[in-house]
């Protein structure tokens, strides 16, 4: 009953923030947070059912938490004009006329 319990209030908890957040802020921003759920439901299981957190887990969690931090970090969503150019692929008509049409 314990573990049913904890999957519906992770799994409800998690979800209804993400809809709050996604109300509140752009989808890119709040699709990050997705990846915390596996976290706040190994955490809940940790303090609710007394499971155990192991060295592997918590560096796990780690590497999740830094991996939203990371793209939620407002450098890195700095791009200059020429980093656009460069990965924008060309598709006008006179670069397809040199390509030969392709």
């Amino acid at each position: 009953m314990g573990s049913a319990l904890s999957g519906v209030a992770v799994s409800l908890g998690a979800y209804g923030l993400f809809n709050w957040a996604i109300s509140r802020v752009p989808a890119n921003q709040a699709s990050a947070f997705v990846n915390l759920l596996p976290l706040f439901a190994a955490v809940q299981a940790f303090m609710v059912l007394g499971e155990t957190f192991t060295p592997i887990q918590m560096v796990a969690a780690s590497l999740v938490l830094a991996g939203v931090w990371i793209s939620q970090d407002s450098r890195t969503d700095q791009v200059s004009d020429e980093d656009a150019v460069i990965a924008a692929p060309s598709t006008s008509a006179a670069s397809l006329s040199r390509e030969g049409g392709r």
